[in-house]
């Protein structure tokens, strides 16, 4: 089934926004609000944007996976994978059987679990696409690679960050996703 990369479905806005450590709890996840050089850090479990939808239009389907381990998949064959080679993890199927729209939290909570899960998995892809040494206190988030399904499904790519950076790096890094943040919100108020 192709699927094409869009950012106009999910919030990366507000996925930019997220700091957020696999290697801690799920209540530990925070977001960072405010306006530009106003900005503060608060836990996304007690924030208003938790309750936000997911995506745009609401979607009460997604379906997610571990960026790291695809790359593994489709780097461990040359044409056609072998039967007993690599498989990837199953997808992470986040859906409301009622219809009601995915919301941040939903879609935060239950890919940390879906990501924990498979930890031991997604630390070999990454030993096999970073080649660098692993933190055993800190592996966070990076970006979501969302793509919409020639049947008009959402599929999320969740990527983490291959090693825990020195705090000078992981501040320039927190800098650039809170300008990918400015840069969706506005592309986001252009479509309103």
């Amino acid at each position: 089934m192709p699927s094409q990369l869009v950012d106009d479905c999910i919030r990366l806005d507000l996925l930019c926004r997220l700091r957020w450590n696999l290697l801690t709890g799920w209540h530990d996840i925070e977001i960072v609000v405010g306006s530009k050089d106003e900005e503060k850090i608060v836990p996304l479990i007690d924030h208003p944007y938790a309750n936000e939808e997911i995506s745009e239009p609401g979607l009460s389907r997604i379906e997610v996976n571990s960026r790291e381990c695809l790359e593994k998949f489709d780097l461990s064959y040359d044409s056609s994978p072998e039967e007993d080679g690599y498989r990837p993890p199953p997808p992470l199927i986040i859906e409301n059987e009622d219809g009601k729209h995915i919301t941040l939290r939903q879609f935060v909570t239950e890919v940390h679990a879906y990501l924990n899960e498979h930890l031991a998995e997604l630390k070999r892809a990454q030993r096999v696409m970073a080649a660098e040494p692993w933190s055993e206190t800190m592996l966070f988030y990076r970006r979501a690679l969302p793509r919409r399904t020639d049947d008009g499904n959402i599929i999320v790519n969740v990527e983490m960050m291959p090693r825990a950076p020195d705090e000078e790096t992981r501040k320039r890094l927190w800098a650039a996703q809170l300008r990918q943040a400015e840069h969706y919100e506005g592309k986001r108020r252009l479509r309103r």
